[in-house]
């Protein structure tokens, strides 16, 4: 049996996509396809992991991406498991440094902006399904920031710091 400490919780499946078995899955960090293509996934069904067959995957969004899984056969089996949240083998994923292809914990990373500089220490990452943040505290208060990739650009974790280009007015909300 799979022990969901050797995980991750890579998303969750939100529908099906056609009518051939695929279906989308809502991502909770960013990954790169390549990574993960030709792997096993797992969905939790009833408490167990259940390992499942990639035999397809395609990038939908920055935060989806559409999987084929073995045994997936039917717009109906994929109904059957709407909801369910799929987790993969943490050692599957190599560690990267650039934010789209990244998955670690960024806690108490300097943030740096690449106009504003300094901007703040990096906490928690907070769960949204298609929209993860950042959380950020500064000596100006908090922030959210959006984990995609058009902000979110550079991760240097030997100098534990997260590059970003913040969007006109995010730090003005």
């Amino acid at each position: 049996m799979i022990n969901k400490d050797h995980c991750l919780l890579f998303g969750t499946i939100i529908k099906p996509h056609g009518t051939k078995g695929s279906c989308i899955v809502a991502t909770r960090f960013p990954v790169n396809r390549d990574e993960i293509k030709g792997n096993s996934v797992f969905l939790e069904i009833e408490g167990l992991l259940v390992p499942f067959f990639i035999e397809n995957i395609l990038e939908r969004t920055v935060d989806s991406l559409v999987l084929k899984l073995e045994d997936l056969d039917s717009e109906e089996k994929v109904r059957e498991i709407t909801g369910v949240d799929v987790y993969i083998m943490k050692d599957k994923i190599r560690q990267s440094k650039n934010a789209e292809n990244d998955f670690v914990v960024l806690k108490n990373y300097k943030v740096i902006d690449v106009q504003k500089g300094y901007i703040g220490v990096a906490g928690e990452m907070e769960d949204i399904a298609l929209n993860p943040l950042l959380h950020v505290k500064s000596d100006k208060g908090a922030f959210l920031i959006p984990f995609q990739k058009e902000i979110i650009f550079h991760i240097d974790h030997k100098k534990r710091e997260v590059k970003i280009k913040a969007p006109e007015g995010l730090f003005n909300l």
